[in-house]
Order: structure tokens, then C-alpha cells, then sequence
């Protein structure tokens, strides 16, 4: 098996025949400092504190500080959570061995394109949905069809990512 070549690559790249990127998308920074801002329980704090601020009594305004508290910490610990998980995302990402102009390569999933030979070994996941053109294999396909045992695919079958 001789795979595609370079010159086919490109042109499904070019014609968007690419495998879908699915890397985690977190929120950004602005999303969830808003998130964290604009909630049932600021705004309600946020009238209060009006209120009493009318009537000249700041120094009963201290509940507005819980509120304030609040705030800090959950930006704080959500943005600390989204460097985790951005991190961890850069450490986990996947790579899948084909074969390209008779050449086994190492591609991260969003560079697999249409009619790419992927080589698969025990305990891989399926990169992309495809079709079996040598050997078999038994998978496990139970987060799509719900059953518990592997299934033997052989020679033509469909493997769904």
C-alpha cells in the first residue's frame, strides 16, 4: 500500500476533505469573567446595595462584599481550571500513523484526509470514520451502539470514529 501523495493531500486540504479538529474548546478569559459577573445573584446584590445606598447607610453595604468575594474567587478558580485543561489538552494531543507515499508519518487528527491509509494497532482509538482494507479487528463500540462486548470487524467493514 502506497497511500496518497503529497500532491493529493493538498489538493484535499484545498477542497476542505480534512478531518474534523476536536480538540476541547474552553472559554476565554472575557467569557468567563462575564459569566462570573453578570449573574441572578449580583444583580440582586447589586439593587440592594442601591437601595441602601440611597438612604446614606454605607455602613450596612458590607453584604455587598460577599458578593464582590464571590466574584474574585470564582474568576479566579475558573481561569486557574482553563490552564489546567489547556494544558492537558497540548499533552493529550492524539496523533495517528499513515501512510504517505509508501511512508508510515505521524499526523495529529486535523491533518487526516479523505482516503488516507491509517495503520491502527491494539488500544487505538479511531481517528476518523473508515473502512477496513486489510486485516480485522475487534472494536469497541459500545458509546454507539450501547453493547457491552466488542465487535470483530473484518476486511470491507465500517469503523466509525
Amino acid at each position: 500500500m502506497q497511500g496518497l501523495t503529497k500532491a493529493e493531500v493538498e489538493e484535499r486540504i484545498n477542497k476542505g476533505l480534512v478531518n474534523t479538529d476536536v480538540q476541547i474548546k474552553t472559554k476565554t478569559i472575557g467569557q468567563i469573567i462575564s459569566g462570573h459577573t453578570f449573574t441572578m445573584f449580583n444583580f440582586v446584590i447589586a439593587i440592594l446595595a442601591i437601595c441602601v445606598a440611597m438612604v446614606n447607610s454605607f455602613k450596612n453595604m458590607t453584604f455587598a462584599g460577599v458578593a464582590v468575594w464571590n466574584l474574585i474567587l470564582g474568576v479566579f478558580q475558573e481561569i486557574k481550571a482553563k490552564r489546567i485543561i489547556d494544558k492537558l489538552s497540548l499533552l493529550t494531543n492524539p496523533k495517528s500513523v499513515v501512510i504517505r507515499d509508501g511512508k508510515e508519518q505521524n499526523v495529529a487528527l486535523g491533518e487526516i484526509v479523505l482516503d488516507d491509509i491509517i495503520l491502527l494497532q491494539n488500544g487505538n482509538q479511531i481517528p476518523a470514520d473508515c473502512i477496513v482494507c486489510e486485516g480485522e479487528c475487534q472494536v469497541n463500540e459500545g458509546l454507539i451502539t450501547g453493547e457491552s462486548e466488542p465487535v470483530l470487524k473484518k476486511q470491507g467493514d465500517e469503523l466509525l470514529s
